[in-house]
Parts: C-alpha cells; sequence; structure tokens
C-alpha cells in the first residue's frame, strides 16, 4: 500500500518527464496500465492480443492520440 500511495505522488513528476524527453524528439515505449501518466502526451497505443493457440502476440487496433 505504501509504494501505491507513493507512487502516485509522483505521477504528475513522472508525466512532466515524459513530456519533456518527447519534446526532445525521443521515442518511449511504456507498458502502463495507469493512464495519468501519459493520457495527455501525444501518443500511439497498440492493442495486443495474445493468441493462445499459436502462442503469439497479435496487434489488435492501433490509435493515435
Amino acid at each position: 500500500e505504501f509504494r501505491r500511495v507513493l507512487f502516485r505522488s509522483n505521477l504528475s513528476k513522472v508525466g512532466l518527464l515524459l513530456k519533456d524527453i518527447l519534446e526532445k524528439g525521443f521515442q518511449v515505449i511504456i507498458i502502463e496500465q495507469t493512464p495519468e501518466i501519459y493520457k495527455d502526451l501525444p501518443r500511439r497505443e497498440i492493442i495486443l492480443e495474445k493468441d493462445p493457440v499459436g502462442k503469439k502476440v497479435k496487434v489488435v487496433n492501433v490509435v493515435d492520440y
């Protein structure tokens, strides 16, 4: 619980850091389920789905924000 509270208190700092990195031209891959970090940043989301039969991952959708 402490880690979750600490993480939540730093979300805005992480978001600002990501914004700065992106403005400098870097490409960043984020695997995250907390949209507060990136919700206001321009981005491309690639939605993946695991195929349990073929044991592969396929792209289901690509969305540009």
